[in-house]
Order: structure tokens, then C-alpha cells, then sequence
């Protein structure tokens, strides 16, 4: 390994992500890990966990669809179980991905943090597991979401996988989550307004036999020698 203080993270995983160069020490070294089911770390993967909520249908689960949906009245809920990340590794990039199979027109749908420990097979509108509501129904209270968004997708065509590249304050979520597991709540998908005319389809992990279309999270580390 070269001596000198600082290099692109691209010289051990191209582009970085597509983010902006990541310097590092020369005491570490930086590699991808990618978690989607079926597919990374490998085939055996079954650690995504997603779900969606609709205001219509309040006391619905949705848990074990094909599909997720997001609109200005419904959401999603998306978990990525962690591992293989060395402790005391530095999160350098993040990079969320959906394939969406029904556009929105361009219209945006943001990403946030979740701070309620929710139930794939128990959430819904009203509540995140059973017995627990949420603060504000559809998981819209400060105790359910956090307020800052992370960044967002605005499909304009469908059967195409689209990224959201995480801001500084979503990258500091996850190195949150990789410190301590337990507080790894996932992410809710919305409409930030809830003023979007259309709604947007997913696929989600569940059922979908097609694993390269199920929702991916993909991290850039930096660990030490």
C-alpha cells in the first residue's frame, strides 16, 4: 500500500459510488458492501425487511406484496439487516436503490429516517406493531420520522432501478446504525408535502422472484489495516 497521506477511493472501488472522490489515510482501505435479498452479500441473504402503509385502508397489512407504493397517501417502510462491517469502520457513501415498475411523473418522493423499531408483519397506518400506534398516523410524528430528508427519486419512466445518493446526514444515520445495530430502524419512503397527484410503484423484497429488482442499500467503508 502506498505512503502517501491521501488517495481516491476510486483506486479500490471505481468511481466511489459516483460521489465526489473520498479521501482516506494511508492507514485504511475502503470497500463496498451491497445488501439486497437474493443477491449481496450473496444469494443467501434474506435480511431486507419492507412494507407499505395506505391511509384508505388504515388497518391493512400490506407485508408480503410483490409491490410497495408511496403516494401522498401511502408510504413505505424499508430495513436493511447489517453484517461483515468491521467495528470501528467510517461510512464514506450510501447509496439507496428502488426498481420502480410504476413511475411518478417526476414527481419526488423523499427518504427519511424511521425511529420507531416497526414489524414487517404488524405495521400498518395506524401503528407500527401491534398494540403500538404510531405518534401521528402513517408514521408522520416527530417520534416516528425523523424531519430532515436524506434525498429523493422523481421517476419519470418505469422498469428502471433508481438511486438516491444519501446526504452527509443520511451517511451519518447509517454509521449509527453500523456503531449500534439495535438502533437501526430502517428508512420511510413519502411524498415530503403529501401534494403528489401520482403515486409511484416498487418492487419490494417479500415475494418478488426477481432478486436484482428487490430494494438495495449499498455502503462505501473505510476500515483499518
Amino acid at each position: 500500500m502506498t505512503t502517501s497521506r491521501s488517495r481516491a477511493v476510486a483506486v479500490v472501488i471505481t468511481g466511489c459510488l459516483a460521489l465526489e472522490a473520498c479521501a482516506y489515510d494511508w492507514d485504511t482501505y475502503a470497500i463496498e458492501a451491497a445488501f439486497q435479498t437474493g443477491t449481496s452479500p450473496d444469494s443467501a441473504y434474506d435480511g431486507t425487511t419492507d412494507t407499505f402503509m395506505r391511509e384508505a385502508e388504515p388497518m391493512t397489512l400490506f407485508n408480503g406484496r410483490d409491490e410497495l407504493e408511496a403516494s401522498d397517501a401511502t408510504s413505505t417502510l424499508v430495513r436493511w439487516e447489517l453484517y461483515g462491517i468491521p467495528e470501528g469502520s467510517v461510512v464514506r457513501a450510501v447509496v439507496v436503490s428502488f426498481f420502480v415498475f410504476n413511475d411518478s411523473g417526476g414527481e419526488p418522493y423523499a427518504l427519511f429516517e424511521s425511529k420507531r423499531p416497526w414489524v414487517e408483519t404488524e405495521a400498518t397506518w395506524l401503528q407500527f406493531a401491534a398494540g403500538q400506534a404510531w405518534q401521528v398516523p402513517g408514521s408522520m410524528g416527530p417520534d416516528d420520522r425523523g424531519a430532515e430528508t436524506f434525498g429523493a427519486i422523481a421517476p419519470t419512466t418505469f422498469d428502471e432501478r433508481y438511486e438516491i445518493h444519501l446526504e452527509p446526514a443520511g451517511v451519518a444515520l447509517v454509521q449509527r446504525w453500523i456503531d449500534d445495530p439495535s438502533s437501526n430502524h430502517g428508512f420511510v419512503l413519502a411524498d415530503p408535502e403529501r401534494n403528489n397527484c401520482n403515486g409511484m410503484g416498487l418492487r419490494s423484497s417479500a415475494n418478488f422472484t426477481q432478486s436484482a429488482e428487490h430494494p438495495a442499500l449499498r455502503i462505501v467503508y473505510a476500515a483499518r489495516d
